[in-house]
Parts: structure tokens; C-alpha cells; sequence
């Protein structure tokens, strides 16, 4: 599959994704609420009320990070994991939630900007437990904000107009067009490198861990 970047006046892709060029509907910045849904054996279960968030590259990682501070806390949870076959082999596929002072947090995330901007096999999880709102960047960069509603929506709605993320409902999302997922510098072991880093940055700073079962 012939792959190549997607860089227009309107949306800018993070790095480490490519669109195939056949795509006739490229994606689009905006912001559209719909439901999360959780699933339990063979049952489904409502989680929540979700905002799916895409954001051009120049505004992706600081609209993220003020996000979180819609949160209302000084301390959250983070889980950041690294879709990556090496990781997987070496570290399996457990992952550990720390706790964190937010203030923290985003300067360890801001520190880290070039690498969060530019992998496309990062995937950053922020909650809170008292209101159990989560803001979510995955691996595409798409944004995905949980329990935004109630007192904090306002807070939400205001950071999102902020980096100009409107309300599009029809926004076409970039994970719904065809597309490749490229280490930083095409580079795995960089990748994973960078990851581990970050991690213990995190870990260093944390007040807490959280072991989470495969």
C-alpha cells in the first residue's frame, strides 16, 4: 500500500501516521459527542457520554494537556502504553497505572512533546477517580474525553473552542481512513527507547502504581 503524509491548510497529521493516497475524504479537525460503550462478557454495558476530539498537529499535544485540567484535580491516574510487536515480546502486555500531581504530569508530557508528536504507536490514558472522567490521546492522536458532562462540560467545551476544535459531527476521523503507523525516524528500537524514558520519568515523579492484570 502506497502511503504518504496528509498536510492541508485545515488538518495537520502528528507524525508517525501515514493516509493512503486514495483517500477521497481526508480528516478533519472538530469534535462530536456520542457514547462509549463498555463491554462485559456478552453484555453491553453504557460507560459514558464520550467526546471523540481531532485536532490538527500545531494544537494536538497543548489542547490535551489542557484538558486535563479540566479534570478539577491535583493528582490523576496515567496509563501510557506503546503498541509496539518488540515491546510486547520483551515487556508483555501489562501495563501500570501511576499517580501522579497533575502539575507534574504535564510538564513531564511537555518535556516530552517531539517524541508524544511524532510516534504513531503511543497511546496516553489520564483519570480521575472522584468524577471518573478520562481524557484519552491515542495512537492516531484522536482525542476521546469520558464523563465530560455535568459541572466540568463547560470547562471542556471552553479549552476545545480555545485551540479552534468546533463542534463537527460529520468530521471524518483519522481512524477511519486508511492508514500505516511508522516508529519515530522509522525506527523501532528509537521508539522504544524514547517510550522507556518516558515512562520513567513518570515513574520517578509518581506518588503511587497501579499493576493492571493482561
Amino acid at each position: 500500500m502506497s502511503i504518504i503524509p496528509h498536510n492541508s491548510d485545515d488538518f495537520v497529521l502528528c507524525g508517525g501516521i501515514k493516509l493512503s493516497p486514495k483517500i477521497c475524504v481526508p480528516p478533519t479537525a472538530g469534535f462530536r459527542n456520542t457514547i462509549s460503550i463498555e463491554h462485559r462478557g456478552n453484555e453491553e454495558v453504557t460507560f459514558s457520554s464520550m467526546l471523540l476530539v481531532c485536532a490538527s498537529r500545531p494544537c494536538n499535544l497543548a489542547l490535551f494537556l489542557d484538558l486535563l485540567d479540566t479534570m478539577g484535580v491535583s493528582v490523576v491516574g496515567i496509563n501510557a502504553r506503546c503498541y509496539n510487536d518488540a515491546m510486547t515480546a520483551v515487556y508483555g502486555k501489562r501495563s501500570t497505572i501511576f499517580r501522579i500531581d497533575l502539575a507534574v504530569l504535564k510538564s513531564i508530557l511537555w518535556d516530552h512533546r517531539l517524541f508524544i508528536l511524532e510516534d504513531g504507536k503511543l497511546d496516553i490514558a489520564v483519570g480521575c477517580d472522584s468524577s471518573h472522567m478520562e481524557v484519552h490521546r491515542d495512537d492516531h492522536g484522536l482525542i476521546k474525553v469520558y464523563c465530560w458532562q455535568g459541572e466540568n462540560g463547560p470547562k471542556v467545551l471552553d479549552a476545545l473552542f480555545k485551540h479552534g476544535v468546533n463542534h463537527a459531527p460529520q468530521m471524518r476521523r483519522l481512524d477511519e481512513c486508511e492508514h500505516l503507523h511508522i516508529p519515530v525516524q522509522n525506527d523501532p528500537a528509537k521508539s522504544i527507547e524514547l517510550y522507556l524514558k518516558l515512562v520513567a520519568d513518570i515513574r520517578n515523579k509518581s506518588v503511587g502504581e497501579i499493576l493492571l492484570p493482561e
